[in-house]
């Protein structure tokens, strides 16, 4: 017992702080090479009972087994520690008997030789078996060196091959047994893949493109009978712009000058006259500048039709082809986009419709900025009709009276007659976003609905998005392929890395 003292009390706690001791020293036989003796508690030495970590020990760092017990004069037999450490020693390699690869070592002293000798006898009976067993004086150098350690080297050096190949052997059976299981499991494996009913989806498609078809082209053309109901009325939105910014120049006196800057302006460029033509440009500029602001309320309006024809396809499920973040609203115009993108060029009727309509926008440029141009006239110095000439220049001057009365009075009248002329031609073109409006829409309808071939584009387009469009129907059996097509793969890498040629080769190098 490697922890009783000289009396024999065990005294286990002073040695549960070491975990491992190595001790280097000379060994007789050096033709032997490197020799590494592994010294183990047994289980019956102390309360610890690490039978895990011995197991682990024997079976990956052993290649020989030497059990040692010294039976002692006073009523000592095999115990059930005894038993217990040999079956425990007995798990560590299943492959191949512990008998074929132990010795045990029955230790005598002076006062043991009859009692070794009834131990070897017992171990048949206590179902202890080992390749063989030595009654040796452990304590003596000699017998220790010739009878024990000599007896295991000659062993190893007869035995060692048939051991290796004897374990190499039973691995492989072991391994082989395993592959062929292995194989077993991936092919009923595959087969319940297999066995899954995997559909395509088609029949549910068909039918559910068969309802969208008999009602999309109707949402459509009731959204057009809307439009043409409205198209000859006056947009909200744009009235309500032109009404505000005709007021807004109207009540805005700071635009032209008065009686003041026009003599600091005859000071600044030496001359009535070119004070008052710069007057007019500076009022032309900033009077034209203003009316760019009705471009913003032209979008508006337009911006709210396209939001209807998002609603039809809302209504149709065609809402789901754009991604949303948290559900968040999308402006109509960038909802369209999104769709053209979507859209193959393969299908390029209806591609070009959400382009079209998408990239749709009323310009002010393109649309009043030339209207309003003609009625500026009027702030243009060689065009406007309230002159100022020379003579009446010398005729106020002769007379003592500033010519920068006048020059107010003429450039009020300019400015209020350019503005009522532009409230007059802006109210003529109050129909024109609701007319832009029905007509895009319609262009629209005639790529998306009523083009030749376009059903069949559709058909092609909402096969492809068909997850999106009815995630209900789609989704879970798209998954459900895509969890397939996965479990295939993997069980057909399982197999190929499951080689039993691999094995064969190496056991056959072994």
């Amino acid at each position: 017992m490697a922890q009783d003292t000289v009396d024999g009390k065990g005294a286990y706690y002073n040695y549960l702080a070491v975990k491992e001791v190595k001790i280097f020293c000379p060994f007789p036989n050096k033709e032997v090479g490197r020799l590494a003796l592994v010294d183990m508690p047994g289980l019956g030495d102390t309360g610890i009972g690490d039978s895990e970590r011995m197991i682990r020990t024997l079976g990956q760092d052993i290649d020989f087994v030497l059990f040692v017990r010294r039976p002692r004069i006073g009523g000592d037999d095999w115990f059930d520690f005894d038993t217990q450490l040999y079956d425990t020693a007995n798990k560590a390699l299943t492959e191949l008997p512990i008998e074929d690869w132990s010795f045990m070592v029955l230790n005598r002293d002076t006062s043991n030789s009859v009692l070794c000798e009834i131990f070897a006898e017992k171990m048949q009976v206590k179902h202890i078996k080992v390749k063989r067993t030595i009654i040796a004086n452990c304590a003596d150098e000699t017998e220790a060196n010739n009878e024990i350690l000599g007896s295991v080297l000659d062993y190893l050096i007869n035995r060692i091959d048939v051991l290796d190949y004897r374990y190499s052997t039973a691995c492989f059976d072991r391994v082989s047994l395993l592959q062929q299981q292995t194989n077993a499991a991936i092919s009923s494996f595959s087969s319940i893949i297999d066995a899954l009913k995997s559909e395509d989806g088609m029949e549910e498609f068909n039918e559910r493109f068969s309802a969208f078809w008999d009602a999309f082209p109707i949402r459509l053309e009731d959204l057009l009978t809307e439009l043409i109901e409205k198209r000859d009325c006056e947009d909200y939105h744009f009235r309500e712009d032109v009404d505000k910014l005709i007021q807004s120049c109207r009540n805005d006196k700071v635009i032209v000058p008065d009686q003041e800057e026009i003599e600091k302006l005859n000071k600044r460029y030496e001359g009535y006259r070119t004070a008052y033509e710069k007057s007019l440009q500076n009022i032309r500029t900033q009077l034209s500048i203003r009316f760019l602001s009705l471009e913003t309320g032209l979008n508006r309006s337009l911006e709210e039709i396209k939001l209807q024809v998002v609603g039809a396809l809302a209504d149709q499920n065609l809402g789901g082809l754009v991604a949303r973040n948290n559900n968040e609203p999308i402006a109509a115009s960038k909802f369209l986009k999104s769709v053209a993108d979507l859209i193959p060029e393969k299908q390029q009727k209806i591609k070009f419709g959400f382009q079209l309509l998408a990239n749709f926008d009323l310009v002010y440029r393109g649309l009043i900025q030339h209207r309003i141009r003609k009625h500026l006239d009027v702030l243009t110095p060689n065009k406007t009709k309230y002159k100022f000439e020379p003579k009446l220049l010398d005729e106020l001057l002769r007379k003592g009276q500033s010519p920068a009365e006048r020059i107010v009075g003429n450039l009020n009248q300019a400015y209020i007659e350019a503005v009522n002329n532009c409230e007059k031609e802006l109210k003529g073109l109050l129909r024109e976003p609701s007319q832009a409006g029905f007509a895009i829409v319609e262009e629209f309808v005639d790529r998306v609905i009523r083009a030749k071939g376009v059903e069949n584009e559709w058909r092609d387009f909402l096969w492809r998005e068909r997850s999106k469009v009815w995630a209900d129907a789609f989704h879970r059996m798209e998954t459900l392929q895509e969890l397939q097509k996965t479990a295939r793969d993997l069980a057909e890498r399982a197999k190929a890395t499951n080689n039993a040629n691999e094995l064969s080769e190496l056991h056959s190098i072994s």
